[in-house]
């Protein structure tokens, strides 16, 4: 990736794209996926990416005591 798009892809906080963008550009080569295809799989990264971070944001926030188990 060059490093004026990691640059952008920072600034414009796409994080997803910006950790998943080598990996989907090297399948998308591979099998020879249109433009529509490479970018609609690079933005499903980015909305996977946020809801990750989002449930994990949240789950910090609940404060829940640790867990016990039966060990």
């Amino acid at each position: 990736m060059k490093d004026e798009l990691r640059e952008q892809l920072k600034y414009c906080r796409l994080s997803g794209i910006l950790e998943r963008y080598d990996d989907t550009l090297k399948e998308a080569k591979r099998n020879d996926w249109d433009n529509e295809r490479f970018f609609e799989t690079l933005i499903q990264c980015e909305v996977i990416s946020r809801g990750n971070n989002r449930f994990q944001r949240l789950l910090h926030q609940a404060k829940f005591p640790n867990l016990k188990t039966i060990d």
